[in-house]
């Protein structure tokens, strides 16, 4: 989610970028600082909606580290923020459009898993907690040990999130979990949709393994010391090999880089603009032609949400002198869905620019 061609790369770019200021800094009440990672914030909002946690999260965990004068500073941070990137989106764009695809869409769209929605959102919750059991048994197991190789166990809430900065992350990852699973839940939501839950944690696991890497190397001369590095290595490894099948198509991914769908769309595009729509891949188009066609899933979207667009709508929005209609086979459902606002391409061709793809000219 953080290297796709997406929402998600950017969102969970602009939030990281905010934790890492606020991680960072050196003195609390840095105004400035607060002020960018405030702008920062609002920015991966407006970004995704689902990271609307990110507001809530950050102010809480300066409330519980630096106290009510920091935390009131960066309210007033966010609130400034808030008001001056909204008027700006909503003097460039139709604040009538923005509404109604960042709230009334979302808020239409059917669930899926199960009529019973009681049922959708634990099935929601089991693919999250399937997916976030490796990095979540490390921090707990790293926390634990962190305890016990300290000589001074924390005993106060303040002492302990100030001297384990990567409480920070995993807070914000801890509020990441609804909207997180509200996103699977919604029909067509996919696994990305739980990546700001895991984005954070993952970044909180890896800061946590740094911190008990520097504790145990200070407690080396203790057995316990010993003890516990050996069992941290027993169980990454152990965790690691129960999950090595996800990793197993990596290399096959990059194989395909140099020829993958994006390009071999965005060269056929230009070569000849205006001439092909590809409804799966309009990123290629507004790269090679710069104009932005529809969307197969965005259409479909609107339709299962109760917005069907009209045939003069479609029609406004794709190439003008277009001549065919390509989409590659994964495709293949959303491409059909296309196709029925275009019923005059019926004839299944065959483009030598365009290996494997399911083409269609007029009959």
């Amino acid at each position: 989610s953080a290297s796709t061609v997406y929402a998600d790369a950017p969102a969970l770019g602009f939030s990281a970028v905010a934790c890492a200021i606020l991680y960072y800094r050196k003195r609390n009440d840095n105004i400035l600082l607060l002020l960018l990672a405030a702008l920062l914030s609002v920015f991966a909002v407006w970004t995704k909606q689902t990271l609307v946690p990110m507001l809530f999260a950050l102010p809480t965990y300066i409330l519980l580290t630096d106290g009510y004068k920091s935390f009131r500073r960066y309210i007033l941070c966010l609130c400034v923020s808030g008001v001056a990137v909204s008027t700006l989106f909503l003097s460039i764009f139709n604040s009538k459009n923005l509404w109604f695809n960042i709230v009334t869409i979302p808020s239409h769209c059917p669930w899926q898993f199960s009529e019973s929605r009681i049922v959708a959102l634990l099935t929601a919750t089991y693919h999250l907690i399937r997916e976030s059991f490796l990095p979540l048994t490390i921090l707990i197991f790293c926390s634990i040990c962190q305890l016990s190789l300290s000589s001074n166990s924390p005993n106060k809430l303040k002492v302990w999130l100030s001297s384990n900065q990567w409480t920070m992350l995993a807070m914000v990852s801890l509020f990441m979990v609804p909207t997180s699973i509200l996103g699977r839940v919604k029909l067509g939501g996919d696994v990305n949709t739980l990546s700001p839950t895991l984005y954070f944690l993952v970044a909180a696991v890896t800061l946590a393994l740094t911190r008990f890497g520097s504790d145990s190397l200070s407690s080396s001369a203790r057995p316990k010391g010993n003890s516990v590095k050996v069992l941290l290595i027993l169980l990454i490894t152990g965790l690691i090999y129960a999950n090595v099948a996800k990793f197993s198509g990596i290399g096959r991914i990059l194989y395909g880089l140099s020829s993958n769908e994006q390009k071999v769309a965005y060269e056929y595009a230009k070569n000849h603009p205006g001439e092909a729509y590809f409804p799966t891949h309009p990123l290629s188009s507004l790269l090679a032609e710069g104009k932005l066609y529809h969307h197969a899933y965005g259409l479909f979207n609107r339709e299962i949400s109760g917005f069907r667009v009209s045939r003069e709508h479609f029609l406004a929005h794709i190439p003008t002198n277009i001549r065919l209609v390509a989409f590659r086979s994964y495709g293949g459902s959303m491409g059909k869905y296309v196709l029925n606002y275009l019923p005059e391409f019926s004839k299944r061709v065959t483009i030598d620019e365009l290996p494997g793809w399911i083409v269609y000219m007029r009959e």
